[in-house]
């Protein structure tokens, strides 16, 4: 299990969320970063869901039709 860690009160989320966070972001496609990080594509999701609420904001906007692309924040 993932955990975060606490620096004088602010939330560092593990530094695999990020590391799946850049794959998925340059793949643009979860099933492509799933496969380049040689982990499941539900397990992705689940982190980029993780990461999400550990930094509560939204890091990619999701589509039927585009997949998914990163927010502008």
């Amino acid at each position: 299990m993932l955990k975060s860690l606490s620096l004088r009160g602010i939330k560092m989320a593990n530094l695999e969320l990020y590391k799946i966070f850049i794959e998925v972001a340059k793949e643009q496609n979860i099933t492509r970063a799933s496969q380049n990080l040689n982990i499941s594509q539900p397990a992705v999701t689940r982190h980029i869901k993780n990461l999400e609420n550990e930094l509560n904001i939204v890091l990619f906007n999701r589509t039927k039709r585009n997949g998914i692309n990163r927010t502008r924040k």
